[in-house]
Formats: structure tokens, C-alpha cells, sequence
């Protein structure tokens, strides 16, 4: 018993030590919490304490605690009156205040290490907004034991991450000193403490404040090859204030584009399932900001992948604003299998092309540095598979920086094989100040040109749903600059793909205006079935026509370095289809610009049969300086002639619809240069029948 009541007086003491810890000063306290919350109990076994036997636990439990170790030696409660009868704890405390101090001292010592501290984030990265060349920080605060880290850069909006080796990538800090580049990358940073566990902090965006007004795309769509059927997304990540967004989709290699209903079209990103009519379409978003500025993204061509091998031209060449003397690139993207490449280049606007031997002619990328004399230059890519299929790209055009503002057609309205009732877009490129649009449309392939009130017509694209009387209408534009000078368009002809293979002129050739020795080059353009050419040669301004031998004669195009006497010579092609029906195409003159101001009939007018109610017209064509025009008209077989008042009597082409009384009447057209000479065409006649 008297044992008993020494370890009751001990643990008396001990509290009392307590006790006095508390009575302490207020870093006394402290200091008692601390080891009350972090040291273990070495009483616990004793005192059958909670599951972490902390003093803490003793302290807040202590009067059930002791009740446990004394069930088992006390019989009745009276017992347990012993201890408190007695006070020797003044006697008691000399003797046993050693042990108690002794327990007091080693409890923080002993114990502290192991204490755990809660894992946890409690500062995330903040976004940071700078300037060029400053150093700027990011920081990250976390609490645990046994910390490392590892900080993580996005440069597409936080969809994928990369470990990062930017200063202090494995500290609490990053720093970096800021470039343009920057802009728009996202920081976090995973942290794991000494179990192995990880957090991950938010993301911090880093702004350049110069950039950080307006829109900026700072991660473009990607280009990918998927599988039909399985579900595929494209994301774009831009900056600036309320954004919007507006995918479009090409289906001709970026050449067209229209907005696209696809699942996200008004977002950042797109979702969609693939068929195998995916393949080679392109994707690109608009981004627009709260102040109506916008930018347009690059493109994304998906491919799909059972169809990887077919030889199809999916990313076409595009076009480039560039400086004199800096390098530039234009690339063509293609699939198929062993693609071989040969680039051309075109100086006219894409009406003619030939072999180009730049940097790089016979690979997928072209490499240059422009002189002034690139301004207007045109680039495209014939693509050659392993069993000698070809495909051709569309052309990118070059434009000098500090010739921009000429006034210049640098981009021809292309040719369209449409269908239907499908819409259609035709578009042309032009520099220059203050530039107004006026589309033409021909309904003869190309002699002809009336002003279209077509949608767009006053715009640099027009936009139709063709019918089937659309076949082999052609479109041109007129654009004028501020000035009031005015440049013409190339014609782009509408070809309805149900009616393809009708024999049929769709592009007349076109009048070569050339000089002395240098390459030039006339064509036509047909429709039919088996078709075969053969090119015509007239010296008399198209009265008589006899088979030419000269280079391409019997292909759609020909080719011939001309000498002084090509001077007003005409070339007119007859096509044949398979069942051996012909057409034959107007005639195209060759004229040296050196002698365009010579007073001459290049082109005569042409005799024509036609029928009551027919609608009719004549042309001429000639060259001079300033020249007029004054259709006469003779009733007598052409020996006496009148002034005509005929539609359009004072032009080089007049019009009427034939009455029986039209029959063998013949009109000629005299033509007067700004000196008063004047030269007289031959007469045509017209048949009535």
C-alpha cells in the first residue's frame, strides 16, 4: 500500500509540475503548449491515454485517465480517499521534483521529429504582368515535411504541361526574365512531401504588358491524324478582354472558309466525329475581344488515318507580306506515298505558270529572299505520288512591304468546279489606298463582260448558289484605288459538275500582250469527253484560219517566243470530243506592247449567221493611242456605208437582236487615234435565216 501511495504522491507531482508550467510566464505557456500538442506521453501506458498518448490528450482527459489504472487495485471507492487525506505534497514535491523535471525537459527533445505537419498549398502561384526584359518572380507556399518541388509551364492555356527548367524549377521560387515569347504561359508547380504524397498548385498566368491589350493567340490550333469514328477535339488559347469566338472550317485547303456549326464552334474548343469526309478539312478560329479587335488563328488540317495514303493536297501554300532581303518560307502539305514536289511560279496573277528553281523547288518548302521584284509573285506546288498522280495546290502570293500600297491585282479569281444549288465563293487580291470592287460577269467565255449585281459584288468576295445556267459563266473584277485608277481582274470560271463533261469553251483565249523574244504563252479551256485541240493561225485579223504547228499545238495551251512579224496574229483552237463533235474558240491576238500606241486593226470584225429575235455582236479589236470608234453600217453589200447608231456604235462592240431585215447587211468599224489618223475594218455580214 505504502508503494501504492508513492506512485499516486509521483503522479501528484507531476500535474502539480504542470501546473506550475502554466502559472508561468506567457513564453512559459507557450512553450507548455507547444510540448502539450507536439510531445508524446510517456505516461500513456499508464494512463491507457488516446491513440497519440500527447500530454495534450492527459491534460483535457486527465480525471477519466487516472480513474483506469486504479479499477483493477482498489476494491471500494473509500480506498481511493487515502492519497487525498493525506497533503504531504509539500513534503513530497523535494524528492520527486527531480524526476518531474527530468520528464518535463526531455519531452520536447525526445519527441518533436516526429510530429507531422499538415501537407497542404496555402499560397497559390499569382499571375504576373511585365515588361520586356525585367526579371520578375512566382512563388508558391506550402507547408509539410520533407518538401520538393517541381514547377510546370503551359503554353496552351493549360491543356498539356511540361516539367519546367526555368530558375529555381525545383524551389518554392521561380524567376525569369521576361521576353515576348512569354506571354500567355501558365506556371504551377507540384509539390510532395516526405511520403511521397503531391499536391498541385494552380496556374499563374504571365502577361507582357505590351501584348496584354487587344488579342492575342498565344497557342494555335493543331493539325491532326485521327481515326473516323472516334471523337477528336482542336482548342485554341488566346488572351484579351471578353473574348469570343468563332470557329470556320475549308474544305479546298484554306483557300475558302465558312463558319462552322461544329459541337463548340463559340468556344476555345471544338469536339467533333470524323468520317472519312473529314479528311483534308481545315479548321481556324476567329477571336474577338470586348472592343471589336480580332485575329484570326492558323489553321488545323485533320487527317484521317485510313485514308493517309491518298494523294490529297491538305495544307495549301499561303500567302506572305515581306521585307526586302529577309528570308521567307512558303510550304505545301500533301498525303500520300512517295510524294515527290516541284514548285512553279507565276508573274501574271496565276494565269501562267512555270518550273521555279528557288531554294528548296523540289521539296515540300520553298526558301527565299525577295527583292522588289517578287511584289505580285505567285507560288504553287504540283505533288507527284508513286504511281505518277498528281495533285496541284492553290498559289501563295509574295508582297513587298513597302509596295503595298501600288495599285495591283495580286491574287486571280480561281476557276470552280460547283455544284448546284451549293454555295460558291470567288475572291480576288489586290493592293493599293481606298480600294472599291466592281465585279463583271461574261457569259461567252471571257469576249464579253457586263457589271454583276451578283451578292458581294461590290466587295472582294461574291458568294452564289449557281444553277445549271452558271456553266461556264466567268466572274472578274474591276478594282479602284483612291485615285480613281482602276485595275482588271483575271476572269474565274464556273464549271456545274453534272454537266462536265459537255463539249464546251468555257475560256476563250485571251489576247497576248508580249514583246519581242520573250516566252508567251495563250490557252483555252474546254468541257467534254476525249477531248483533242487543235490550234489555228490567222496574219488576215481572223478572216482566214490554217492549221499551226507552233509548240502545244494540238494541247489546251501553246507556247512560242515571238518575233516582230507575230505582230497582230490571231490564234483560235478547234476542240473535238470523243463522237468527234467540234467547237471552235474565239481568236486571241499577239501584240508587243512596244507597238500598242500603232494605229491597227489586230482583230477584224466576223461575219455571223443568226435568226429573227436572235440576240448578236461584233467586235473589233485594235491598237493606238487614244483611239475612237464608229461602227458604220452598209445595206448595199458594202458599197456605201453610214454611220450606225446601233448599240454601242462608238466601242469596239456592238449589239442587236436580228429582225429579217438584218439579213446581208454588213457592219465595219472605223477607228480614229488623238492624232486624227484613222484606219478602217473589214466588213461582216450578217445571215439571217
Amino acid at each position: 500500500m505504502r508503494k501504492l501511495s508513492a506512485v499516486v504522491l509521483s503522479m501528484a507531482l507531476v500535474f502539480n509540475s504542470m501546473s506550475m508550467v502554466s502559472a508561468g510566464t506567457e513564453q512559459d505557456a507557450n512553450d507548455a503548449y507547444e510540448t502539450s500538442t507536439q510531445v508524446e506521453n510517456p505516461w500513456a501506458e499508464l494512463l491507457g491515454s488516446g491513440e497519440d498518448g500527447t500530454i495534450e490528450n492527459v491534460t483535457e482527459e486527465n480525471e477519466q485517465v487516472l480513474d483506469n489504472p486504479w479499477e483493477d487495485l482498489f476494491e471500494d471507492e473509500t480506498t481511493t480517499e487515502e492519497p487525498t487525506t493525506q497533503e504531504p505534497t509539500t513534503q513530497e514535491p523535494t524528492t520527486e521534483e527531480p524526476t518531474t523535471q527530468e520528464v518535463t525537459t526531455e519531452e520536447p527533445t525526445t519527441e518533436e521529429p516526429t510530429q507531422s505537419q499538415e501537407f497542404a498549398i496555402v499560397t497559390q502561384p499569382q499571375n504576373v504582368t511585365g515588361s520586356v526584359g525585367n526579371a520578375y518572380q512566382m512563388s508558391v507556399v506550402a507547408t509539410g515535411n520533407g518538401l520538393k518541388y517541381q514547377w510546370q509551364m503551359s503554353k496552351d492555356g493549360g491543356v498539356t504541361w511540361s516539367n519546367s527548367t526555368v530558375t529555381g524549377y525545383n524551389t518554392d521560387t521561380i524567376s525569369f526574365t521576361l521576353t515576348e515569347a512569354y506571354h500567355g504561359r501558365m506556371y504551377r508547380c507540384k509539390v510532395t512531401n516526405s511520403s511521397s504524397q503531391t499536391l498541385t498548385s494552380g496556374a499563374a498566368i504571365v502577361y507582357v504588358d505590351a501584348l496584354a491589350t487587344g488579342v492575342t493567340i498565344v497557342t494555335q490550333p493543331q493539325s491532326k491524324t485521327v481515326a473516323a469514328g472516334a471523337t477528336s477535339t482542336i482548342s485554341i488559347y488566346a488572351t484579351g478582354n471578353g473574348l469570343k469566338y468563332q470557329w470556320q472550317m475549308s474544305r479546298d485547303g484554306g483557300t475558302t472558309w465558312a463558319n462552322s456549326t461544329v459541337d463548340g464552334y463559340n468556344s476555345s474548343k471544338i469536339t467533333f466525329v470524323p468520317t472519312e469526309a473529314y479528311h483534308g478539312r481545315q479548321y481556324r478560329c476567329v477571336v474577338t475581344d470586348n472592343e471589336g479587335n480580332s485575329v484570326e488563328s492558323d489553321a488545323a488540317t485533320i487527317l484521317i488515318e485510313s485514308l493517309k495514303d491518298s494523294l490529297v493536297v491538305v495544307s495549301q501554300p499561303q500567302s506572305v507580306i515581306a521585307s526586302v532581303n529577309s528570308q521567307y518560307v512558303i510550304s505545301v502539305g500533301a498525303t500520300g506515298n512517295g510524294l515527290k514536289y516541284q514548285w512553279q511560279m507565276s508573274r501574271d496573277g496565276g494565269v501562267t505558270w512555270t518550273n521555279s528553281s528557288v531554294d528548296g523547288y523540289n521539296t515540300s518548302k520553298i526558301t527565299f529572299v525577295p527583292t522588289e521584284a517578287y511584289h505580285g509573285r505567285q507560288y504553287r506546288c504540283v505533288v507527284t505520288d508513286q504511281n505518277g498522280d498528281t495533285a496541284t495546290s492553290n498559289g501563295g502570293t509574295i508582297l513587298i512591304d513597302t509596295l503595298k500600297d501600288e495599285l495591283m491585282v495580286v491574287a486571280q479569281p480561281q476557276n470552280i468546279t460547283a455544284s448546284v444549288g451549293k454555295e460558291t465563293v470567288l475572291t480576288v487580291g489586290a493592293t493599293g489606298n481606298g480600294l472599291t470592287y466592281q465585279w463583271q460577269m461574261s457569259s461567252d467565255g471571257g469576249t464579253t463582260w457586263t457589271d454583276s449585281s451578283v451578292d458581294g459584288y461590290n466587295s472582294s468576295k461574291i458568294t452564289f448558289k449557281p444553277t445549271t445556267a452558271y456553266h461556264g459563266r466567268q466572274y472578274r473584277c474591276v478594282v479602284t484605288d483612291q485615285n480613281g485608277e482602276s485595275v482588271v481582274s483575271n476572269g474565274g470560271q464556273i464549271l456545274i459538275d453534272t454537266l462536265a463533261e459537255e463539249l464546251m469553251i468555257v475560256t476563250q483565249p485571251q489576247v497576248a500582250k508580249t514583246e519581242v523574244s520573250t516566252k508567251t504563252v495563250i490557252a483555252v479551256g474546254a468541257t467534254g469527253q476525249g477531248l483533242k485541240y487543235q490550234w489555228q493561225l490567222s496574219s488576215d485579223g481572223g478572216l482566214t484560219w490554217k492549221n499551226s504547228t507552233v509548240d502545244g499545238y494540238n494541247t489546251t495551251a501553246i507556247t512560242f517566243n515571238p518575233t516582230a512579224a507575230y505582230h497582230g496574229r490571231m490564234y483560235r483552237c478547234v476542240v473535238t470530243d470523243k463522237n468527234n463533235n467540234t467547237v471552235t474558240s474565239n481568236g486571241a491576238a499577239v501584240v508587243f506592247n512596244s507597238r500598242s500606241n500603232e494605229l491597227t486593226v489586230i482583230s477584224q470584225p466576223l461575219s455571223l449567221e443568226t435568226t429573227v429575235g436572235g440576240s448578236n455582236k461584233i467586235s473589233v479589236l485594235a491598237t493606238g493611242d487614244g483611239i475612237k470608234y464608229q461602227w458604220q453600217l452598209s445595206k448595199d453589200g458594202g458599197q456605201t456605208w453610214s454611220n450606225s447608231t446601233v448599240d454601242g456604235y462608238n466601242t469596239s462592240t456592238i449589239y442587236f437582236d436580228a429582225t429579217a431585215a438584218y439579213d446581208g447587211r454588213q457592219y465595219r468599224c472605223v477607228i480614229t487615234d488623238k492624232n486624227g489618223n484613222s484606219v478602217e475594218s473589214v466588213g461582216a455580214v450578217v445571215t439571217v435565216k
